[in-house]
C-alpha cells in the first residue's frame, strides 16, 4: 500500500541505518542488473549474498501460517523495509520461539540467512526476530571544577553501573 502520512519506519531511520546490514534494494534483481550486448546479467552482486548472514529492519506486513508434515507450525511473511519487500521464512523452531513477536505491522529487526534460488524471489530464512524500539538518549553534564571532574565522573559511572545491574530486563 501507500502511506499517506509518512512511512512507519521513518522514525526508526537512525536505528535502522546502524543495525541493518542489508536492504531489499540490495537484493532486488531489477536494481542489480546490467545490460551487456542485449543480455541481462541477473547475477551481478546477488550471488555474494546467497547463504550469508544478514540483519534487516522493517515491518512484517502479512503472515501466512502453515503446519508441517510433523504438525509443527511455521510461517511465511512479507517483510517490508523502506525500499521494497522480501519474503521472510520462519521455520518451526524459530516460529515457536518468537511467535509472540511475529505480528503484522510491528517494526522489527530480523537476523537470518539469505536464500537466493533460480526463478524465485530472494528470501531471508529467519534465525531471530526482535521488536525495534526507539532508543532514548540521556545527556549528563558534570558541573564540577576541572580538578574534581575525574572524581565526579568516576562516581557517576559507579552509580550507572549499579543502576544497570538492578535494571529489570
Amino acid at each position: 500500500g501507500l502511506y499517506v502520512s509518512g512511512h512507519p519506519l521513518d522514525e526508526f531511520m537512525e536505528i535502522i541505518q546502524r543495525k541493518a546490514t542489508l536492504t531489499s534494494k540490495d537484493l532486488n534483481i531489477e536494481t542489480n542488473t546490467e545490460e551487456t550486448e542485449n543480455e541481462v546479467d541477473e547475477t551481478i552482486n546477488l550471488e555474494q549474498y546467497d547463504g550469508k548472514e544478514a540483519t534487516m529492519c522493517g515491518l512484517v506486513t502479512s503472515i501466512k501460517k502453515i503446519y508441517t508434515k510433523s504438525n509443527r507450525q511455521m510461517a511465511f511473511s512479507v517483510f517490508e523495509d523502506l525500499f521494497g519487500d522480501i519474503e521472510a521464512v520462519f521455520f518451526p523452531n524459530v516460529y515457536e520461539k518468537y511467535a509472540n513477536t511475529i505480528h503484522s505491522e510491528k517494526v522489527v529487526e530480523v537476523k537470518g540467512k539469505i536464500s537466493l534460488k533460480e526463478n524465485e524471489k530472494p528470501k531471508i530464512l529467519v534465525d531471530s526476530i526482535k521488536e525495534l524500539s526507539k532508543e532514548e538518549k540521556l545527556y549528563i553534564k558534570i558541573t564540577a571544577p576541572q580538578t574534581e571532574y575525574e572524581k565526579e565522573k568516576a562516581k557517576l559511572f559507579e552509580i550507572l553501573k549499579e543502576l544497570w545491574k538492578t535494571r529489570i530486563r
